[in-house]
């Protein structure tokens, strides 16, 4: 079977898997450490829907050609904040002119979208509506007030009560959305911006000078676990785990930016896909290892097995920007 991410081939590691359930459910875990989205499936030239080929008994051995569109969760989210900031002045004009259920029926339609884009955009974007202000009333107060206001003229359809409706319309429904007006700008300036080609690349060559100097700062978190400095072991330990972590994230963020395949890039003998497994594997036993307490297994890991790890990974670094650098030139 050929696989198509964004119309490019990629040479994409499905082990034993038989069933096209089990492909894309990889595929869609494989896309999400990537920060971005599967927007769009195809099996042999036919849509299908997410959530049906998740669940498809399909054989592999059936289907010739995979297609997947990706796009990013920032351009996504930014995308449909827009559509909705777009939508809402029609929406707070049409109100004016509800005269009959019908009417009322497309209204409380147009609601529930509303609060569905919000609702999405606050999950993908990993926000705290119960944290998040706009004029001192928190974001998720506003769409609570969403859900009320669509929840009781959806009755009133039910009910075929367009008084009852004329009334909640003309005192509640026209300020509520005229304060999602105000509050949507304030949402889509938290949206981050994505980074131009040459500040990705700019950011990569900055984290492979990094290398040599958290290998040393490993082997002394490890010394200072062995000698009972205890307080600063941790305090560098976190930075350390911290810093490691976003190293990974950008690594997944600039695949699926510059469309890398790390499962084809080779550093001497392993895959980039290979090497980064190794180290999230590794992090995964040290973590453990911190959370249990187990001062002797964190300091052996850190010394013996985390320090030469990273004192190779420059190769790593070094690899992906000349991948990156083909692709821009």
């Amino acid at each position: 079977m050929k696989i198509l991410v964004n119309q490019r081939p990629i040479d994409f590691e499905i082990g034993v898997t038989e069933t096209l359930k089990d492909v894309v459910s990889l595929l869609n875990k494989w896309t999400a450490e990537g920060n971005a989205i599967i927007v769009d499936l195809k099996i042999d030239g036919k849509s299908i829907q997410l959530e049906e080929a998740i669940n498809s008994p399909l054989k592999i051995d059936e289907i010739e050609v995979l297609e997947m569109e990706l796009q990013g969760v920032e351009e996504m989210v930014k995308e449909g904040l827009e559509e909705v900031e777009n939508y809402l002045p029609r929406l707070i004009i049409g109100i004016d002119q509800i005269a009959e259920l019908s009417r009322l029926k497309e209204f409380v339609e147009g609601l529930e979208w509303l609060n569905e884009v919000i609702t999405k955009a606050g999950s993908l974007m990993k926000w705290d509506y119960n944290k998040l202000c706009v004029d001192e009333e928190l974001i998720e107060k506003k769409r609570d007030g969403l859900v009320e206001i669509a929840s009781l003229l959806k009755e009133k359809v039910e009910n075929k009560d367009m008084e009852g409706a004329s009334t909640i319309l003309k005192d509640r429904v026209k300020p509520l959305l005229e304060g999602w007006v105000e509050a949507l700008p304030t949402l889509i300036k938290k949206i981050p911006k994505k980074e131009d080609t040459q500040a990705l690349l700019s950011k990569l060559k900055g984290v492979s000078s990094r290398f040599p100097d958290l290998s040393k700062e490993i082997e002394k978190i490890s010394v200072y676990l062995q000698t009972g400095e205890m307080t600063e072991a941790m305090e560098q330990f976190q930075k350390t785990i911290d810093e490691l972590q976003s190293m990974i994230h950008l690594l997944q963020e600039i695949r699926i930016f510059f469309d890398l395949d790390y499962r084809g890039i080779k550093v001497k003998e392993e895959t980039i896909e290979e090497r980064c497994q190794e180290l999230d594997e590794l992090l995964s036993e040290i973590i453990t290892a911190f959370e249990n307490e187990d001062i002797v297994m964190l300091a052996d890991l850190l010394e013996y097995e985390l320090s030469p790890l990273l004192s190779r990974w420059g190769e790593v670094i070094t690899a992906v920007i000349a991948e990156v650098e083909k692709r821009i030139n």
